[in-house]
């Protein structure tokens, strides 16, 4: 029928229904609102009496109220189910406009990736397996020298198809997907058995196809979107590479136990052989690893590994892959793991040069490079798989930033140093210069043995003692005093030599031996000397909430917990798990190089295979600001008073300024030093890896002595280039009186900031000393010496005296909130 004839039909027959409906409304006005004979309808009755018709007919009823008030309840309910029935219909309908709407997008989504562009290149992934990637460094010709050669580290091998056993494929076939061959990437008929039955789910859905997938974006969670497009990409995958390609991919990338990625890897590490060599009972033995590396390890597990090994073998024979000739033989072969007293040795024959390679161990900052290079390239968004793959064979080649001069120095102080107490005693150690570049770093003591082996500069946690003092108290303290009118704290500041607080009627803090003086000092003195009730006394005038946050913003200290914003931890270090010593090197750079916090690095940049910059370091853009240029500087003279007259005067470089500061913790299980020069900054960790006492007598401060005997080898290979740190216009060297305020001709010297010096004393706030000082010029320089004498216990000149006055008593566990067993 033509489209207009249909239009006249509608049209007509809409005028008929019209006119009607008018004819019937006005034959029932005639007839009083009586209904035509021809309408039937029903009355509702209590009678249930009925016409001929079949119907009920009580007139009377019609005319009561019960029959009124029936009609009124019935046409009541059918409004609600009317109602109810409208907006479940409305529901339904946007449900299903919502399904349609969704399932559109997901076929359309769907249709485009698997008939797209290919998803992964293989090609590209074989590459990145092959290539060998390469570490470098600048001598001081800034000449560029191979340091090593990173391939295979994590056993993985890109193998041809060709170069394997011709079973090797069957077998994993016959384990993992009995009709590769014949599906697109999918196998839908176990994919819905999954679905459909749960207990087939031990059998598993995925192809070998998705299994690749799998491997290559190393997302294994189990969830739906994933699982959808793990689908779609093994539909794309198999769309644009043949089965023998997938297969070729699929080998090369299963992990099958031991570190081993690919069959190459596992046929040398548990047979020894190639993977030509293997013979069916070895094929079938690797394809068992695979559903449970760990549990089929033949090395590790062999008796489960020949119970799946013989189901391999079973199903081989059941699909033709091999006869019953070759399966019998194959059941009957004697297994000879690389670990069986039979096994003669390996069959792989690698050249000189390959055996060296393999051999080399690498340096404690060359094991740092790989760990920073891999955990920067997840930071830039490939999963840890993936970066592991790209620097071991993806052909990297990365420019590490070491100073060989420092490293060689630390290492021949750590591996040839006569004089450690024993041999399980550790050590770490990190120089750096003051913009982050990481110049050298050693991880333990001795000749180092292992590739990626524990690297105690930047891995273990430590309870730092007071070495934390200027980051988490002296510093914070002058930086607060410049924000704010209330806080006042300066290098002059009178402060008492005395606990704190008391805690359980005990007094907190104390100083080394549970002693005190009771005088009044100087923060600057309470520095050098390393007084525990200083730090505790400044830091009570700060919030230990305004130093937590200084700490873990301002310098960077990423092993802190909330358990440490209190008194004891940051006043004396008694931290929930402690600090790394390339944290803490990074931190003291500000007080050397004008309050800047650098990020350390150990590499410069990153070039692909292709020579395109991946990953490249920009220290000077990423910089912050950790403390004002010149709260920086009065700090740097500061430490540079515990290197003149305090605890860490024993190891000063002659005729070089520096600044340093002692830690020792209770018991003294670690012994801590940090120290600068003008041109390095350094620190020092000292103990052992499970705590014990640190027993040590030739100085009171063994980590303080190893980092004087680096930098002096340091020196005398490289020059003193630089000997005083720079002058800054923002600090001023001022006299001032006992009670911390400025007055001129008091003989007391002291830095402070010029936006932010104490008031001037007028002659009412001078002390009886302070105004007798020219009349007892050097008897007063005398008697504060032999004060100083008495108070320092870090001085070498005290016969076999290996404590440090920067040590504090142990609370009892019972003291809560206040954890001082550490400083």
């Amino acid at each position: 029928m033509a489209n207009k004839d249909y239009d006249d039909l509608l049209e007509s027959f809409m005028n008929n229904s019209q006119k009607a409906y008018n004819d019937d409304r006005e034959t029932r006005k005639k007839n009083g609102g009586k209904l035509p004979s021809a309408y039937n309808t029903f009355s509702n009755t209590d009678s249930g009496k009925k016409s001929k018709t079949g119907y009920s007919t009580s007139a009377n009823s019609n005319k009561n109220n019960g029959g009124k008030k029936g009609r009124h309840n019935n046409s009541a309910g059918q409004k609600v189910l009317e109602g109810f029935g409208k907006v479940l219909l409305g529901i339904i309908l946007v449900i299903g406009v919502v399904g349609i709407i969704c399932s559109s997008v997901l076929f359309v989504y769907g249709y485009s990736v698997v008939h797209g562009d290919v998803v992964f290149n293989l090609e590209d992934e074989a590459s990145t397996q092959n290539q060998t990637s390469f570490i470098y460094g600048y001598d001081n010709n800034n000449k560029l020298v191979e340091i090593t050669r990173l391939h295979g580290e994590e056993n993985r091998i890109w193998l041809d198809k060709n170069d394997m056993s011709k079973y090797m494929s069957k077998a994993f076939i016959a384990i993992e997907d009995e009709r590769f061959e014949k599906h697109h990437g999918v196998d839908w008929k176990r994919t819905i058995g999954v679905m459909v039955k749960p207990s087939n789910s031990g059998q598993g859905g995925s192809t070998i196809t998705q299994q690749l997938i799998k491997n290559l974006t190393d997302e294994n969670d189990v969830t739906f979107i994933r699982k959808f497009n793990e689908i779609l990409s093994a539909l794309n995958l198999e769309k644009h590479y043949s089965k023998d390609e997938i297969m070729e991919a699929y080998l090369n990338t299963i992990y099958l136990s031991h570190g081993c990625y690919g069959v190459k890897t596992a046929a040398e590490t548990y047979f020894g052989k190639e993977v030509k060599d293997l013979n069916i009972a070895e094929c079938a033995c690797i394809a068992s690893i695979t559903q449970f590396p760990t549990k089929y390890d033949p090395l590790i597990n062999p008796e489960n590994n020949r119970q799946r090994q013989l189901r391999v073998l079973k199903k081989m024979l059941e699909k033709g892959f091999i006869s019953q000739q070759e399966y019998d033989e194959a059941v009957a072969y004697k297994m000879v793991f690389t670990n069986s007293p039979d096994y003669k040795g390996s069959q792989i024959k690698k050249s000189a040069s390959e055996k060296k390679q393999a051999e080399k161990v690498n340096s404690y900052y060359t094991d740092y490079v790989i760990d920073q290079v891999i955990n920067d390239l997840q930071n830039s968004g490939y999963s840890a798989k993936k970066a592991k793959k790209l620097i071991y064979g993806g052909g990297l080649k990365i420019y590490s930033a070491i100073d060989f001069d420092v490293q060689n120095a630390i290492e021949d102080v750590y591996e040839n140093y006569r004089k450690m107490p024993d041999e399980t005693v550790q050590g770490a150690c990190v120089i750096m210069d003051y913009h982050g570049r990481i110049l050298g770093m050693v991880g333990g003591t001795g000749k180092k043995k292992a590739n990626r082996v524990l690297n105690r500069a930047w891995q273990s946690k430590r309870q730092p003692g007071s070495v934390i003092k200027p980051l988490a108290v002296y510093g914070p303290a002058l930086e607060k005093t410049l924000q704010d009118g209330e806080t006042n704290v300066y290098w002059s500041t009178p402060t008492k030599d005395a606990p704190l607080t008391k805690i359980n009627g005990k007094p907190w803090p104390t100083n080394e031996g549970g002693s005190y003086s009771g005088e009044t000092i100087t923060v600057q003195k309470g520095l050098a000397l390393s007084k525990n009730t200083i730090s505790a006394r400044t830091l009570d005038k700060i919030g230990t909430t305004y130093s937590y946050e200084f700490l873990t913003n301002k310098f960077h200290i990423s092993t802190l917990t909330v358990q440490d914003c209190d008194l004891a931890p940051l006043a004396t270090g008694s931290m929930t798990y402690g600090v790394t010593v390339l944290e803490m090197t990074a931190a003291y750079q500000a007080f050397g190089n004008g309050g800047y916090y650098y990020e350390g690095y150990s590499y410069y940049k990153i070039e692909d295979a292709q020579g395109n910059v991946i990953l490249e370091k920009n220290p000077e853009k990423d910089k912050e600001v950790a403390l004002s240029e010149n709260t920086a500087w009065v700090m740097n003279k500061m430490l540079q008073t515990v290197m003149t007259e305090g605890t860490g005067r024993s190891y000063k470089i002659d005729g070089v300024e520096c600044i340093g500061k002692t830690g020792t913790t209770t018991g003294s299980n670690d012994r801590w030093f940090f120290g600068g020069t003008p041109e390095y900054i350094g620190g020092v960790w000292y103990g052992y890896d499970k705590n014990k006492e640190v027993i040590y007598r030739l100085s009171a401060n063994p980590s303080g002595t190893l980092w004087n005997t680096i930098m002096k080898e340091i020196y005398e290979k490289k020059g003193k280039n630089i000997k005083e740190f720079p002058e800054c216009d923002g600090i001023v060297r001022k006299q001032y009186s006992s009670n911390g305020l400025l007055r001129s001709g008091t003989g007391r010297w002291g830095w402070f900031d010029v936006n932010n010096l104490p008031k001037t004393a007028s002659n009412d706030y001078l002390s009886d000393y302070d105004s007798s000082y020219s009349n007892r010029n050097t008897t007063a320089g005398t008697k504060r010496k032999e004060e100083y004498t008495e108070d320092d216990s870090d001085d070498d000149s005290i016969d076999n005296t290996e404590i440090s006055d920067d040590v504090i008593d142990e609370p009892s566990d019972d003291e809560v909130g206040e954890n001082t067993d550490e400083n």
